[in-house]
This record gives structure tokens, C-alpha cells and sequence, in this order.
């Protein structure tokens, strides 16, 4: 069987149908200047991840870091920032525990059951792996420092 592949732009239709932000709501229709949007839907009550990664609207500054989770599980840490006054997303996706945790700086939270992931589109095999796409700029993106992690070992 022939693997056929988008070849048009996603539109804010696409992403309105995919994406939700951590209180849960759709990507506007109309589109949004600003926020972090994953693809999760929420089944019988619990949120639950189907695609494959981050997606922010509009600038940003990153900060990668590592943390460590429930059963000593290896975390990896995105911290997000836009805007003035700065609203503070911070996505937490932990494969071992099979969880992705979303927290902002307004006191949302949405914990997520499993992870991003990275789709073989010839062999539809998956593996964990976490795109971050910004439709925007990401102005600074940085880490803990020379000689620190900032990306767990075998994240792809």
C-alpha cells in the first residue's frame, strides 16, 4: 500500500480539530495570537495524548531541563514563556510513567495520559518523542548549562 502525505499548510481548522490547551479548550477557529496547544482528547473522562507534540502560537523563550518523576522515571521539561504580562507553561512529559503533565503560571493544570510520539510513516511503528513547533518566534531557547542535561538521555 502507497503512503500518501499532506501536502498542504495545516489550517486553523486542522489545529481546532487537534489541539486543545491546558484548560482542555479546542484551538480557537478563528485562530490565536498566542498559547501552547497539545493534541490530546479527552476519552470517558480521562485526557488522553494522540499526536506528537508541542504546538505554541506566537513568540516565545524555551527553557529545556530534566526532573526526575514518580518511581524515579526521567523527565523531560519544557518551559514555555510569552507575552507581558509573561504567562508560564510548563510541560512535563514522562515517558517511563507513561504521562504528560501541563501547568501554568494561572493555576491550570491537565495531566495527560501518555506521551508524545514520533510516527513511522512507512511502518506506522511508534516511539515516544516530542516535536516542539512554533508558529512564531522562539527568541531564546536554552538549557541548564555547560556539562548539565538539558535532554534525557534517549529522547528523541
Amino acid at each position: 500500500m502507497e503512503k500518501v502525505f499532506a501536502t498542504n499548510p495545516v489550517t486553523k481548522s486542522d489545529l481546532h480539530n487537534a489541539v486543545r490547551d491546558v484548560n482542555g479548550n479546542a484551538y480557537p477557529s478563528g485562530g490565536a495570537s498566542s498559547g501552547v496547544f497539545l493534541p490530546y482528547s479527552v476519552q470517558n473522562g480521562t485526557p488522553t495524548f494522540n499526536g506528537g507534540g508541542i504546538y505554541i502560537e506566537g513568540n516565545s523563550t524555551v527553557v529545556l531541563s530534566t526532573a526526575t518523576g514518580p518511581n524515579s522515571s526521567p523527565q523531560q521539561v519544557y518551559t514555555i514563556t510569552q507575552g507581558s504580562p509573561a504567562v508560564t507553561t510548563t510541560v512535563k512529559v514522562d515517558p517511563g510513567n507513561n504521562q504528560t503533565t501541563v501547568v501554568n503560571s494561572g493555576g491550570s493544570a491537565v495531566t495527560i495520559t501518555g506521551v508524545p510520539k514520533m510516527i513511522d510513516p512507512i511502518t506506522n511503528a511508534s516511539s515516544p518523542a516530542t516535536m516542539l513547533y512554533d508558529n512564531g518566534s522562539i527568541t531564546s531557547l536554552s538549557g541548564p548549562g555547560q556539562g548539565l542535561p538539558a535532554i534525557q538521555m534517549q529522547a528523541r
